[in-house]
């Protein structure tokens, strides 16, 4: 049932790919790239194609629906994605929906045996003399021990966060230091298509993976007050990798993704160490979450990174790319909008954070999102 299941998403991989060819402003195939228009009638064509029997003067003239073997049959699972060659439909596909299994399973195994282990062993159970018998103290204790119950869930779900995102930085961090492209918004386009590396499709496939399975899981994760803003964010990053991935636009995917994930580990390190009772590492991992989210994602990502792929996503006559299909592209803008303006919400968020502390003179006590 599991691969059942797969194959369907697969095969619904491969329609909304046809949806998205047959949108195209001008011919069908005349418009594809030259290595596709062999492999077009696949999705054009409503019928099979009609042949002509080769002994007219046995058969006569006849017009007939060309009967095609099971063996003989266009292998519809190694076809190419009409925007990116290095990307093949469904098999890419698979391995997207797999690493969001993966996540899931791994998370599974993680927190039975590491995460709930570990917030036990460090958030201990407060302690009651056993002569109490005192009314206020025994629900006094009763409160620390429900606050010692939340902590655990919000240290376990911080913990594995921490170690989610610190995954995909690292990758991203690989990449951005060993590609010339990373620092250059106009090389992201610049000879546009360019070849999606192994290393380029295994950060796509980790952080495809990764946002597709938060998409899920924050619906069974404590709900705090940015719950609507979460989903939001999510829809919209797994859109603009998904779409980036299909047409080509991978050296910006990959640059959208690591300026949002680079600030989330010492966000979740900085919550970790908050529950496990480490003010003072907690205060200096927040202080630096703060200084990264600010500078990347208010910062970097639309001056940088939204501003001048406006410009440089256009062929030099003007034309947006994909050429033939640039509408795609104002879907992809239109996710980055929606993503900065939640990156302005949360920064609203964190320099409430910092005015607070810096008027109680204390560290945060918390997540600002738990308390409103």
């Amino acid at each position: 049932m599991f691969f059942e299941a797969l194959q369907k998403l697969a095969q619904g991989s491969q329609f909304v790919l046809s949806i998205m060819l047959s949108t195209h402003n001008s011919t069908r195939v005349g418009g594809l790239p030259d290595f596709y228009k062999d492999q077009a009638f696949l999705l054009s064509s409503p019928e099979p194609p009609l042949v002509v029997a080769e002994d007219e003067q046995t058969f006569g003239l006849k017009l007939h629906s060309a009967a095609v073997k099971e063996e003989d049959a266009p292998q519809l699972a190694t076809y190419p994605s009409p925007f990116n060659k290095d990307v093949r439909f469904p098999e890419d596909m698979y391995a997207l929906i797999l690493w969001a299994f993966a996540w899931a399973l791994l998370h599974h195994v993680c927190a039975k045996y590491i995460f709930k282990p570990l917030s036990f062993r460090i958030i201990t159970e407060p302690h009651l003399d056993d002569t109490c018998k005192d009314a206020g103290e025994l629900e006094k204790h009763n409160a620390e021990v429900r606050k010692a119950n939340k902590d655990r869930i919000k240290f376990q779900t911080s913990t594995w966060r921490a170690f989610l995102y610190g995954i995909s930085t690292a990758f991203g961090l690989y990449i951005c230091l060993n590609e010339s492209w990373s620092c250059n918004t106009k090389l992201y386009f610049e000879g546009y298509p360019h070849k999606t590396t192994f290393w380029l499709k295994l950060y796509y496939n980790i952080g495809f993976g990764n946002y597709a399975y938060q998409l899920v899981a924050v619906f069974y994760e404590p709900r705090q007050s940015d719950f609507v803003q979460m989903v939001s964010h999510h829809v919209a990053t797994v859109t603009v990798m998904l779409m980036s991935y299909v047409l080509g636009f991978t050296r910006a995917g990959v640059m959208i993704l690591f300026l949002h994930d680079c600030s989330d580990p010492l966000m979740e390190i900085a919550k970790s160490l908050l529950y496990a009772k480490r003010q003072v590492w907690a205060d200096a991992f927040f202080g630096l979450f703060a200084m990264t989210f600010l500078v990347t994602r208010d910062i970097v990502f639309p001056i940088y990174i939204i501003a001048p792929l406006m410009t440089y996503s256009k062929y030099e006559d003007g034309e947006q790319m994909p050429r033939g299909f640039g509408h795609y592209f104002y879907g992809i803008a239109g996710c980055l909008y929606v993503l900065q303006a939640l990156n302005i919400f949360w920064g609203y968020l964190i320099v409430k954070m910092i005015a607070r502390v810096v008027r109680s003179g204390s560290g945060p006590k918390g997540d600002v999102r738990d308390e409103e």
